[in-house]
């Protein structure tokens, strides 16, 4: 069975600002352990998606290196 009502957030504010401090505390928390439980899915969602990402093969990091130590020498001779 479920149950849907449609409460307006002033409304639900003032219904809680009517409870005692105990029962505002379980609120609180409750919302806390919602919200730390989000931010851990998102942290695994990026976590595996760095894991299983593309990798560079042995030939492309070669050439990645061989690129950047001449765009290194050629920066260095901007500068001077």
């Amino acid at each position: 069975m479920e149950l849907k009502i449609n409460v307006a957030i002033s409304e639900f504010l003032n219904l809680i600002k009517m409870l005692p401090v105990s029962e505002k505390k379980k609120i609180k928390q409750e919302i806390e352990n919602e919200l730390s439980s989000d931010k851990k899915q998102g942290s695994r969602k990026l976590e595996e998606l760095l894991k299983n990402g593309p990798t560079l093969t042995d030939k492309e990091l070669s050439n990645f290196e061989t690129v950047n130590k001449s765009f290194d020498k050629w920066t260095k001779k901007l500068s001077v």
